[in-house]
């Protein structure tokens, strides 16, 4: 099991509503997505990352999958890159 975690940085004064429905539609879009959970902060810790994004996928081969599938390329040029400051992603096998 993989853990792929994104933190978005969203440019004040934007809509993040477009992003973050184009994001939850990608749980049943991508084969391999075992959950998948996308939101606002709603704290200001630290730096200014306003959005975060939790994939949890079955395997390694699946994360890669998702990343260059065209329903996630979509999202991510359509509805995140034209409102983004900065991101962070992360990802690691899930040890539990």
């Amino acid at each position: 099991m993989i853990e792929h975690v994104v933190f978005f940085a969203v440019r004040p004064g934007e809509d993040a509503s477009g992003m973050i429905q184009a994001l939850s539609d990608l749980r049943d879009a991508i084969p391999g997505v075992v959950s998948l959970s996308v939101g606002e902060s709603f704290t200001a810790r630290g730096k200014a990352f306003t959005h975060g994004l939790i994939v949890r996928l079955e395997s390694r081969d699946a994360l890669q999958a998702y990343l260059e599938h065209p329903a996630h390329v979509a999202a991510v040029e359509k509805h995140v890159k034209p409102i983004l400051d900065d991101l962070l992603a992360l990802d690691w096998d899930v040890t539990d």
